[in-house]
């Protein structure tokens, strides 16, 4: 898997965003530091400025389905 480098942002791209139920970012003792919930077309991105330098999990359920990425934050 490779990691994937963030700064301030994380951006999400889909074609359809209807089905998104949320968006949780995990540091790496499986604590939960972000949540973001009622997402619409108009979500493109996460401001992870507050967050700490250094990896997180970012976890994202899709018509009851969880797709998780590990991240980098700069």
């Amino acid at each position: 898997m490779l990691d994937n480098l963030i700064y301030f942002y994380f951006f999400i791209s889909w074609i359809s965003f209807q089905n998104i139920q949320n968006i949780s970012v995990f540091n790496m003792l499986g604590q939960e530091v972000m949540r973001r919930t009622n997402i619409n077309a108009q979500t493109r991105e996460l401001d992870l400025s507050a967050l700490q330098s250094g990896a997180y999990f970012v976890q994202v359920s899709i018509n009851n389905t969880v797709e998780t990425l590990k991240i980098l934050k700069k």
